[in-house]
């Protein structure tokens, strides 16, 4: 009951928990107050006497004792069922016993497991179903340790009131999730140097560590004089196949020039009043059933199995996706309340669309950005408002999404190319920016890499230039 669980049972009781056994065999220090839930007057008493004294309204049972082994724990749950265990020993021998042993004996337990360094706060929830997995990196860590100098099983004690508060507040979140069926976690990770958070299942950690990655290496502070040096050329071995031809062709200026000319006549208009999602919902159900063989879709069958959330929270705030469930249930969340939402909308409509058929992100990219072209240019030819809107918005989005494409990813490749004076000198005639201009709007990008996705989306709008060029025109017709 120390900086990693002293503070557990103040949250948990806090959702409504009130059953605790408690063990520990160590008094409180004056070190301890720091870091843990203790005050002066605790010092020289037992943690546990201390924590069952805090909170007289629960149902505390307190354990003076060192837990050396499995059986040793055995024997308390044994006496003390529980449905969860909260483990935050400094032994790692003990804990890979612990989880090796203890499902044979108790298969429904579930293991909350937590530790902490001096800029990291860890947790894992621990079933019968991944505990080869936790096991696994547990018996890894020791051995990485004992390779590396004289492990005593506490690896670091530089704990402070935010690893404390951490450590409790996982724990209440794995439980809370766990008995409401809100979602299903199994590690949680803070970084405090970094103030990175993550609380998911493992399936998703991998795409976490490769953030972590990104942005350290994006959150390097750019200068001018930096962005214009060559520099040495980069290492594009393990490229995608999409990059690597990417960085092999030449340079396409006319859709930029053409994003650049027509910038001006929309990006500087009023917009009309936004238009409802369920009235655009209905106008996309209408164009998709007349577009598309019904060899390839059922729209009746897959709009009726589609759900929209259209309210925005704190949560999701600027963020839209769809989400593709079993069965061919999607859902559309619509996070974005800017003057774009309906653009957004319709580019997720057909993503929903064409996750019927593929679960290829880039086919997704051309089939929804195609359909948005074609569905925006019908809606044109009714010559109403409606149209005019959609159409105006389009375009405005299409302006600002490409032209910081094009300039990010275009960077990136000059800077491959040790090429990176002859593109500024090019996007700054193209752009009608100065030099400096164009510079600090490098700088502000908080990402400079590039990836196949991003290639993709710029060349699908590149080859859809024809379209959007109808668009430009027959709104010019309707003024």
């Amino acid at each position: 009951m120390g900086t990693a669980g002293s503070y557990a049972i103040e949250l948990l009781s806090k959702i409504g928990i009130s059953n605790f056994v408690i063990i520990d065999y160590d008094i409180v220090e004056k070190k301890n107050l720091i870091s843990q839930n203790y005050v002066t007057n605790d010092i020289g008493q037992y943690k546990v006497n201390c924590l069952l004294q805090k909170y007289p309204s629960l149902k505390i049972t307190p354990i003076i004792h060192k837990v050396k082994n499995y059986n040793d724990l055995k024997q308390i749950l044994d006496e003390h069922p529980t449905n969860y265990l909260l483990t935050n020993a400094d032994d790692s021998s003990l804990i890979i016993e612990i989880i090796g042993k203890i499902f044979t004996d108790f298969p429904h337990i579930k293991i909350i497991e937590s530790g902490y360094n001096i800029s990291e706060v860890q947790a894992d929830l621990i079933t019968k179903e991944n505990a080869h997995y936790f096991k696994n990196q547990f018996e890894n860590l020791k051995k990485f340790f004992t390779n590396n100098g004289d492990f005593k099983g506490l690896a670091d004690n530089s704990g402070t009131i935010f690893h404390s508060v951490l450590n409790a507040f996982f724990s209440a979140e794995f439980i809370f999730d766990d008995i409401t069926h809100i979602s299903s976690p199994e590690f949680a990770q803070f970084n405090l140097l970094e103030n990175k958070y993550y609380l998911d299942n493992l399936f998703y950690r991998h795409e976490f560590t490769q953030y972590i990655q990104r942005y350290r290496k994006d959150s390097q502070i750019i200068r001018q004089d930096d962005l214009i040096n060559d520099g040495d050329e980069e290492d594009t071995s393990d490229s995608d196949p999409i990059e690597q031809m990417f960085y092999s062709e030449e340079d396409n200026w006319e859709a930029l020039t053409y994003f650049s000319h027509i910038k001006n006549q929309y990006c500087t208009s009023e917009p009309y009043d936004s238009i409802s999602i369920d009235e655009l919902h209905k106008l996309l159900f209408e164009y998709s059933q007349h577009t598309f063989s019904s060899k390839q879709f059922n729209i009746s069958k897959i709009d009726e199995r589609l759900s929209i959330y259209t309210t925005p929270s704190v949560y999701n705030k600027h963020r839209t996706y769809t989400e593709h469930l079993k069965n061919s249930y999607n859902r559309i969340y619509i996070g974005d309340l800017s003057i774009q939402k309906e653009i957004t909308f319709i580019q997720e409509y057909f993503h929903s669309l064409c996750s019927e058929i593929s679960e290829n992100e880039h086919d997704h990219l051309y089939f929804s950005i195609k359909n948005t072209n074609r569905f925006t240019l019908e809606l044109l030819m009714k010559k109403n408002k409606i149209g005019r809107h959609i159409g105006e918005s389009l375009l405005r989005t299409y302006i600002e999404v490409y032209i910081n494409l094009f300039i990010q990813t275009h960077f990136h490749k000059a800077k491959y190319l040790n090429t990176i004076s002859d593109f500024i000198s090019q996007a700054s005639d193209k752009l009608n920016m100065n030099r400096d201009e164009l510079l600090n709007r490098i700088s502000s990008f908080e990402n400079l890499n590039t990836n196949p996705y991003d290639i993709t989306k710029l060349r699908t709008i590149e080859n859809q230039l024809s379209y959007i060029s109808q668009i430009d025109k027959a709104l010019k017709e309707l003024r």
